[in-house]
């Protein structure tokens, strides 16, 4: 990856993370160096791509319950994020 794009130790959030496409956003985010909370709905399935990627990197990508149409709970989310690694500098809405 070229060192013109980089996010070391940077909080990224991707809502819509266990999908389709949330892993490829995750992977980029990854790749830059940055944290990543995957964001999905509660009890949502992730995709194989998604349980291969938090298995390659469980310090760095953590999955979050969110219901994005639900206020509380995104506010719940923003809470954990930001208790866990700090205010995200990076948000992907794949949701």
């Amino acid at each position: 990856m070229s060192q013109a794009f980089r996010l070391d130790n940077q909080t990224a959030v991707v809502t819509g993370a266990c999908g389709r496409l949330g892993p490829i956003w995750a992977q980029a985010l990854l790749a830059a160096g940055a944290r990543v909370a995957a964001l999905d709905m509660p009890g949502a399935r992730p995709t194989p791509g998604f349980e291969s990627l938090a298995a390659a990197h469980p310090d760095r990508l953590v999955r979050t319950d969110c219901d994005i149409t639900n206020r509380a709970s995104i506010e719940a989310a923003a809470d954990a994020v930001c208790s866990r690694w700090s205010v995200p500098a990076v948000l992907v809405n794949n949701a």
